[in-house]
């Protein structure tokens, strides 16, 4: 007979959809402004560059099925999908971000003040 005590089982994650970076459905509401200033962003480069979600997800060898899912807020943007969207789009994180609210920005460390420079950034986005 086994003396330790039994492991509690923690309930199945509840997602909107299959997939283990789909948002889980407690957070299945809007994910921030943030969240959202990426995804306008990311389509209007691409539209910009009058590229295709099926382009861009060859060329950043991302399924069309992510593409479109990041883009319509159905799936959340990983880091590791950044990095692969800016360099398939050509355009740096800060120009994804240039329309951020300043309070998520300082938080990334992408902009802040610095009193040693009149209270302004030094680094700005």
């Amino acid at each position: 007979m086994d003396d330790r005590p039994e492991t509690p089982r923690l309930p199945p994650r509840q997602t909107t959809t299959a997939g283990d970076d789909r948002i889980p459905a407690r957070d299945a509401a809007p994910h921030g402004e943030l969240d959202d200033v990426v995804r306008r962003a990311i389509r209007a480069e691409r539209g910009r560059l009058r590229m295709t979600r099926a382009r861009l997800a060859e060329v950043s060898g991302l399924t069309p099925q992510t593409v479109a899912g990041i883009e319509t807020g159905e799936r959340r943007v990983r880091v590791v999908d950044l990095v692969v969207l800016c360099r398939a789009l050509g355009t740096p994180l800060s120009g994804l971000l240039r329309d951020a609210p300043t309070d998520d920005l300082v938080a990334l460390g992408l902009q802040g003040t610095d009193a040693g420079a009149g209270g302004r950034c030094p680094w700005w986005l």
